[in-house]
């Protein structure tokens, strides 16, 4: 018997995110975590097939949000993103991690989710990723409002995800 994939999405950043001191802090009127757990194979192709607008549309701004980073942002915002993280067991969660440093293709930085499935990772862990993997980006704000974050907006209240012009 095969085993059930399961897929547990976080839905945004919040003030549940940081809890290791060495993690940056978000205001505390910060769009809360919310999480949705998806079990089974149809259920989790439905929701990858709703969610292909909104990863293509980051991925498009994915190089001007790095770039934006890399110059500095203001004092108190954080760049994050959001990839799918898998242990041996097959399941995969979708993560928040604070970059650090982006560099060759790479980017490196801190898990920034309380993880609730995957059992080989943890908050505050230090992660190593291929710039290939990021679904999406966030940039969070010390007033508590963000920019990108189109997963967690598209699944916590519908905000459309459209594809990019001349996709």
């Amino acid at each position: 018997m095969r085993p059930k994939l399961c897929l547990l999405i976080v839905l945004a950043l919040g003030a549940g995110c940081a809890t290791a001191p060495a993690l940056p802090k978000v205001a505390a009127n910060a769009p809360p975590d919310q999480a949705i757990q998806v079990t089974g194979n149809a259920q989790i192709e439905e929701i990858e097939k709703d969610l292909e607008p909104c990863v293509e549309a980051a991925r498009a701004t994915l190089p001007d949000a790095m770039a934006r980073f890399q110059k500095g942002l203001p004092k108190g915002q954080v760049f994050s993103v959001t990839v799918r993280l898998r242990d041996e067991a097959r399941h995969f969660e979708q993560a928040y991690v604070a970059v650090d440093r982006i560099q060759n293709g790479r980017v490196e930085g801190r898990i920034w989710t309380e993880l609730q499935l995957v059992r080989n990772y943890h908050a505050g862990q230090a992660i190593v990723l291929p710039e290939s993997e990021v679904l999406d980006w966030t940039i969070s704000r010390p007033d508590g409002t963000e920019e990108g974050n189109l997963l967690g907006n598209h699944l916590e209240s519908g905000a459309p995800c459209t594809k990019p012009a001349g996709k």
